[in-house]
Order: C-alpha cells, then structure tokens, then sequence
C-alpha cells in the first residue's frame, strides 16, 4: 500500500497518522477473525518533491521520523517530473511479490533509501 502525502502541505502530512490508525484499526479486526491474516505493506511516500524547499511545509526528516515511528520505508517522488515513480511501485511491488526472496536489510525498516532498492537492476517490464 502507497500512503502518500504532499511535502507541501501540512494537512496530507498529518492524516499519515490518521491512515495509519485505520490500517492498524483493520489489520486487528482481520487478524481477530482470521489468524492467517496478512497485515499490508506500506511505503509512505512524499509526493511533490519538485517544489522549492521554501514552499515545503515537510521537511524529509519530519517524514522519515514519520516512517520510522511506524516501521515503513519513505520515498520522496514527483509525479510531476517523475523522479523516484517508478521506483516506488517497484517497491511495493517487491514488499508484497510472494516469490521475493530479497532480505530484510535491504528492505526493512524506516531507514531504507528506497530510492536505491533496485537500482541495479534493468528498467523496463518487471514481468
């Protein structure tokens, strides 16, 4: 799941705990129903990242202490000149692919640069 906020406004900023109590709220129903259950992968991501630093409202360690007080990984991207787009997705993609053999360090954690998660790998179809 790709919870995603504007760097430029305080408000999507402070749903992020809103969102995050929702999730925890449902992974606790679910798991009380069903102890198989899975609870979701979430990325918080900084959208809007393009924009002068003067006119963010989030610095990008205000949203990784975000991250790091949930236990997610952050990116920041910009849909706009669509740095870090792709990356993202490759990420959930990676966090929630059930034959993902990939570590908990290069996963784990609020501390990841998940920027750099795949980078050495070739672009194009993830197929």
């Amino acid at each position: 799941m790709l919870l995603v906020f504007d760097v430029g406004s305080e408000k999507t900023f402070k749903s992020v705990e809103h969102w995050m109590d929702q999730i925890g709220d449902h992974v606790k129903k679910i798991t009380k129903d069903n102890e198989y259950a899975v609870p979701p992968k979430v990325i918080l991501v900084g959208n809007k990242a393009d924009i002068p630093d003067n006119q963010r409202q989030v610095t990008k360690e205000r949203a990784q202490e975000m991250a790091d007080k949930w236990g997610i990984g952050y990116i920041e991207t910009s849909a706009k000149d669509n740095t870090n787009v792709q990356e993202a997705f490759m990420t959930i993609t990676k966090l929630v692919a059930p034959t993902l053999s990939l570590g908990d360090s290069e996963l784990g954690g609020g501390r990841t640069n998940l920027a750099e998660v795949g980078s050495s790998e070739k672009k194009g179809c993830a197929c």
